[in-house]
């Protein structure tokens, strides 16, 4: 088991839970429970760590995208692209929150199955800057939209190709 203290929580001299410097029974007591408690320094500070560790394993040019899937609430979301993270969205409410939050197309990749014609086009449209395509019928929807809107599809493979025109 890992200590309070690798998750960025203390102890206080009574022994109860901390996250900075706010007690978990009483952020309970105040707001009932189930209750969910981020520390944003600790989050700040995973995020510059991620950033850091792929820096130096790999010396080319390389980004961090945060999975909006594992928390979309706005504020930590916020907090991940201050800390420099990307996005990875998989859906179009997903999509909506990252450019609400000022993420850039560019930012952005989109991953996930199922990806609805309409959502394909909403992604051609705002030039995202990767799409991991899960199926050959996905890359047909996909390559055939690129076609229709006369512009290139940026997807994922084993190498970054493009599908459609440039």
């Amino acid at each position: 088991t890992m200590p309070p203290e690798a998750w960025g929580l203390t102890t206080r001299p009574n022994g109860e839970l901390a996250v900075g410097c706010e007690s978990v029974v009483e952020l309970a007591a105040r707001f009932g429970t189930p209750l969910h408690v981020i520390h944003e320094a600790r989050l700040l500070q995973t995020c510059r760590e991620f950033i850091d560790a792929v820096a130096g394993a790999y010396p080319g040019k390389a980004g961090v995208y945060y999975a909006m899937k594992c928390n979309s609430v706005a504020a930590v979301v916020s907090a991940v692209r201050t800390a420099g993270l990307r996005a990875e969205v998989a859906t179009p409410y997903e999509l909506d929150l990252a450019r609400r939050i000022g993420f850039g197309a560019d930012e952005i990749i989109v991953n996930g199955p199922c990806k609805s014609n309409e959502f394909l086009e909403t992604l051609l449209a705002q030039s995202v800057r990767l799409v991991v395509v899960d199926s050959l019928d996905e890359l047909d929807a996909l390559a055939s939209k690129a076609d229709s809107q006369a512009t290139a599809a940026p997807i994922l493979s084993s190498g970054q190709t493009e599908c459609g025109r440039s």
